[in-house]
C-alpha cells in the first residue's frame, strides 16, 4: 500500500515536471517563431511594406528587383519553413546606404544577407556633380509554411 502511494506520488511529480517543461518549451517555440515570417499573403505584403519603409527611413531610393520562394527541400519541410530570396536595388549617399543595410540586418526576423554590391559614381551636371552610391542587396528571410 505504501509503495503504491509512493509510486503514484512519484508519477504525479513526473507529470508536473513534464508539464512545466512543455510550457517552457512552448514559450521558446513562440519566441523562435517571432523571428520567422508567418504564412500567408498578408504577412508577405506587410514585410515588403516594411522593407519599403526602411528605404524611406534611411533616405535611399529603393527598388525591389525580385522576390522568390526557394523550392521546399526535405529539411525545410521537416522544419516547416521556407526561404524568401529578395533582391533590392538602392541608391543614395554612402551614409544612407550603410544605414539601410544596418536596418535590414536588424529586422526582427531571421535575415541572412547573402550579398551586398556597392558602387560609387559621380552624377549630375559638371558644376553640381554629387557622389551617389548604388547598391544591390541580396538576402534571405525564413518564412513559416
Amino acid at each position: 500500500m505504501i509503495s503504491s502511494i509512493a509510486l503514484k506520488s512519484s508519477r504525479k511529480n513526473e507529470i508536473k515536471s513534464l508539464a512545466t517543461k512543455l510550457l517552457d518549451l512552448n514559450d521558446k517555440i513562440e519566441k523562435t517563431n517571432e523571428f520567422l515570417l508567418l504564412p500567408g499573403q498578408d504577412t508577405l505584403v506587410k514585410f515588403i511594406e516594411k522593407i519599403e519603409y526602411l528605404g524611406e527611413t534611411s533616405g535611399v531610393k529603393l527598388e525591389i528587383d525580385s522576390i522568390e520562394v526557394t523550392p521546399n527541400s526535405e529539411e525545410s519541410l521537416a522544419k516547416k519553413y521556407e526561404e524568401l530570396n529578395l533582391k533590392l536595388n538602392a541608391s543614395g549617399s554612402f551614409k544612407q546606404m550603410f544605414h539601410f543595410a544596418s536596418l535590414i540586418e536588424n529586422l526582427p526576423y531571421h535575415v541572412n544577407i547573402e550579398e551586398v554590391d556597392l558602387k560609387w559614381n559621380l552624377e549630375g551636371e559638371e558644376e553640381e556633380k554629387k557622389s551617389v552610391w548604388r547598391g544591390d542587396f541580396t538576402f534571405k528571410v525564413s518564412k513559416l509554411i
